[in-house]
């Protein structure tokens, strides 16, 4: 299966990309385990991993992967002074949400007829 190219994600959409712009940005590959994590950049979702996205390489990055049942994890991307042309990779492990075993109730009292509603004095 081949893979799609790169997706540009700008600062400002309403302009279009530049060819001077383009060297000024770096390719990032983002893989997460397990697979399917929504990628985060303030409240905009740009990605699903795995993907490949085209960043601002002079601007740093805080991005938050989200996927159902999993911990976020945040991760803050600076190639600001990296020279390396090369795809980056970041690999993301989201780890399962651990959901705390219910407490066991309380058994009820049996029922003493209704002649007494109280408390007893050892509750």
């Amino acid at each position: 299966m081949a893979t799609p190219p790169p997706t540009q994600v700008q600062d400002d959409p309403s302009t279009a990309p530049n060819p001077t712009a383009m060297s000024q940005d770096v390719t990032v590959e983002f893989i997460s385990t397990p697979p399917g994590a929504a990628i985060y950049d303030g409240d905009a979702q740009i990605g699903t991993t795995p993907t490949k996205l085209m960043l601002p390489r002079a601007r740093m990055s805080v991005l938050r992967f989200k996927l159902a049942g999993h911990q976020d994890v945040e991760r803050r991307l600076d190639y600001s002074r990296s020279a390396d042309s090369t795809v980056q990779p970041v690999e993301v492990r989201l780890e399962p949400v651990r959901v705390a075993a219910p407490r066991p109730t309380k058994p009820s009292k049996p029922s003493n007829n209704g002649s007494d509603p109280g408390i007893g004095v050892f509750e």
